[in-house]
């Protein structure tokens, strides 16, 4: 009985989580103004919910260099979330598919792309919003950015 009882609540739990990940409401902790200040360049990241089943994004980064921006989005299709990013140095969106989620924990992953392959979005316990940009062969940096009020 106890057996039949926890396989159970693991079938309960894992549909939970399944649900959670096929709907941008679990994935509402990313929209607002963010902004992360290095020594060498100050990024923004903004999100906003543009329906039910997309939200919209702006990334930019200023450095002495250069200025660059692009546009991101989250939408929702068929119950799959994928994570669009439209860089200038590509002619179309980047697609990324929606791995894993938990709370305030996103994976999205396109190992077709040259770079980045990963992307990953939490929320750490000083309630900032860290962004890893990686690839398979552990190339990639972070970000970590404060909320803008």
């Amino acid at each position: 009985m106890a057996l039949r009882f926890s396989l159970l609540l693991c079938l309960l739990i894992t549909s939970d989580l399944q649900a959670q990940c096929n709907s941008l409401d679990s994935l509402d902790w990313i929209l607002g103004t963010w902004h992360s200040q290095t020594e060498k360049d100050q990024t923004w990241e903004t999100w906003q919910r543009a329906t039910d089943n997309t939200f919209e994004g702006k990334g930019e980064t200023h450095s002495a260099a250069a200025i660059h921006q692009e546009q991101l989005r989250l939408i929702n299709m068929n119950g799959e979330i994928f994570y669009l990013a439209k860089v200038p140095s590509n002619n179309l969106p980047v697609a990324f598919k929606l791995e894993s989620c938990e709370s305030r924990t996103a994976k999205f992953v396109n190992f077709e792309h040259d770079f980045p392959q990963i992307l990953e979005y939490h929320i750490n316990q000083d309630n900032e919003l860290v962004v890893s940009v990686s690839s398979t062969t552990n190339q990639g940096f972070v970000v970590k950015f404060q909320q803008q009020l």
